[in-house]
């Protein structure tokens, strides 16, 4: 992943030029297969994904997977840019094409105007300053969605920073949310651990950090019973996560949040599944995501309306401030028909 985003400078793959009102929805409809679809949703849902990101979702070939998206790109399903770097080249930065947004509306049945996407969606994603910061949160949530070692362990849900605002924006602005299930090989029970991600990329004040903790107690509070949902904080490095601590310390256990640290050297051999996550207050040793369940019993999922997570097919406005469910974070399993014709091969 990139960790030097230039702000002033992104390379655009040129296609002619192409609006949602001009995009032939119908005629693309034989052209795309369920994983096409589900990758369109999956964009809307995080605004950006690299070629690395959605190799390792999808689990296909790079060679596969990079024609494939240079048809969809083609198609104007897809917008694509490379961040400018001092030193070496970046990936392909994948966002939704006009054609992709006014696909999706017709499968809503709405205008594109309410998905939220905008012509100039790709610029603003490539000139923000968040960028690295988007792409890195991107990045932790791919990985552990995608770890094929621990295939008992499957996130089973990823809303991204639009669904949390979009529920629970009165109280808290998490990075994402998630489930993560645990399916025995024995066949035992099953169990999940949901959590918030703070995803610290270091440009924050400490403090401002530490001060995100009342919120995710006022939220607690909101519900009856009150409960506490796992906030996870992933620090840069290592001297960070140190100090983010020495904070969050004392405020997780005065507010009786449940917070667990990380940082990405700890997890970059391995998977931030493995033994790399730091519970505070309650051990001194680091543990598994499933093992913060044992070290925080209490804890348990953010508070929705029921179905939140279900879609409803006759009625797309069921939840009120959730109009349609977070796109599930791997594809389905099932292709449909090969499309397009041989793109020119994408530059690594």
């Amino acid at each position: 992943m990139p960790t030097h985003h230039g702000v002033r400078t992104a390379l655009r793959r040129p296609r002619p030029h192409m609006t949602p009102r001009n995009a032939d929805v119908a005629a693309l409809t034989h052209r795309l297969t369920a994983r096409d679809r589900w990758l369109i949703r999956l964009l809307h849902d995080h605004d950006v994904l690299t070629t690395n990101q959605i190799i390792a979702l999808t689990g296909r070939a790079r060679r596969a997977t990079t024609r494939r998206l240079s048809t969809l790109h083609s198609l104007g399903i897809l917008d694509a840019f490379r961040p400018f770097l001092t030193t070496g080249s970046s990936p392909y930065h994948y966002t939704l094409g006009p054609a992709g947004a006014a696909i999706l509306a017709a499968e809503r049945a709405v205008d594109v105007r309410a998905l939220g996407w905008r012509p100039d969606a790709t610029s603003r994603i490539a000139h923000s300053p968040w960028l690295a910061h988007d792409v890195g949160r991107n990045d932790f949530m791919v990985r552990l969605a995608a770890d094929h070692h621990r295939p008992e362990n499957r996130m089973t849900l990823w809303a991204g920073e639009h669904v949390c605002k979009a529920l629970w924006a009165d109280h808290i602005h998490p990075d994402a949310y998630a489930h993560i299930t645990h399916t025995p090989t024995d066949g035992g029970r099953r169990r999940t651990v949901a959590f918030f991600l703070e995803h610290d990329t270091g440009s924050m004040r400490p403090e401002r950090v530490d001060a995100k903790l009342t919120g995710y107690a006022d939220l607690a509070a909101s519900t009856h019973p009150p409960t506490s949902t796992l906030v996870l904080v992933h620090a840069s490095t290592p001297g960070r996560e140190k100090t983010l601590r020495a904070l969050l310390g004392p405020t997780s256990t005065s507010l009786g949040v449940p917070v667990a640290t990380t940082n990405a050297t700890a997890h970059a051999a391995d998977s931030p599944l493995a033994d790399v996550w730091l519970p505070i207050g309650t051990r001194a040793e680091r543990t598994t995501l499933l093992g913060l369940r044992q070290a925080f019993p209490q804890a348990g999922p953010a508070p929705v309306a029921p179905g939140t997570w279900t879609p409803d097919a006759t009625d797309p406005q069921t939840h009120g401030a959730l109009p349609w469910p977070p796109t599930p974070p791997l594809p389905p399993s099932a292709v449909g028909p090969a499309a397009g014709p041989t793109p020119h091969r994408e530059a690594r």
